[in-house]
């Protein structure tokens, strides 16, 4: 393990991803820990899973662009280190090494903690964590680029990437009565992406309209 006081490019991985909360003054104290040594945490406070849209997108945003956002963890043993914040990302990572994209003992940053602090460690990350639905996000995007920002101010204003900013501006090629059906909660993230395949609102319409009767609306069903 070694120390660093920036944050390493990750191996095999391109740019990076705002996926959490980074723990303040971390820098200097940031050690490189393979990812076959990481573990889920007894101790993290969050206990009711994200949705399966929320986990596949930040699979597919770490894959392209990487991990900024360091692990917080503490040790179980000299090889051993438990992730107080951070789950998701260990779970992404885990997923990725799995799928033979990155290798078992990625190096991973993290932050090393006492075992004292991990229960506070992990309820301030997950309490200070509001996330915002993608069709805010989007329209609050929207309205920064209609004032002239760049994506890059964007990303930088909402401490997010500029690949997330992108994939949120699609949804502007989407018609507002299906944003309102994914707001109400009757159509997942990557359904409605699937209407972005075009920009013509009636066609889009005209699909929403064949598929809402159905028992389960799939994105393919939709392409």
């Amino acid at each position: 393990m070694a120390k660093t006081a920036t944050r390493p490019k990750p191996t095999n991985l391109k740019k990076t991803e705002a996926a959490g909360s980074a723990t303040p003054d971390a820098a200097a104290d940031i050690r490189l820990i393979p990812l076959d040594q990481l573990e889920p945490s007894p101790l993290n406070v969050r206990k009711v899973a994200a949705s399966a849209s929320d986990d596949a997108e930040l699979l597919s945003s770490i894959r392209e662009t990487g991990i900024k956002q360091n692990l917080v963890v503490h040790a179980l043993s000299e090889s051993r280190f438990a992730v107080d914040a951070g789950g998701r990302r260990l779970k992404a990572l885990k997923q990725l090494a799995e799928d033979g994209i990155i290798p078992s003992d990625h190096p991973v940053p993290c932050l090393v903690e006492d075992e004292r602090n991990a229960i506070l460690t992990s309820a301030t990350e997950n309490l200070q964590r509001a996330a915002m639905h993608p069709a805010d996000q989007f329209e609050a995007f929207d309205k920064m680029i209609g004032e002239g920002r760049s994506e890059d101010e964007i990303a930088l204003k909402f401490g997010v990437s500029v690949d997330l900013v992108r994939r949120r501006l699609k949804l502007a090629r989407v018609a507002p009565e299906i944003i309102e059906q994914f707001r109400a909660g009757d159509l997942t993230l990557e359904c409605v992406m699937a209407f972005t395949l075009t920009d013509d609102h009636d066609r889009q319409l005209a699909v929403w309209n064949a598929v809402k009767g159905g028992y389960h609306i799939h994105p393919q069903s939709i392409k």
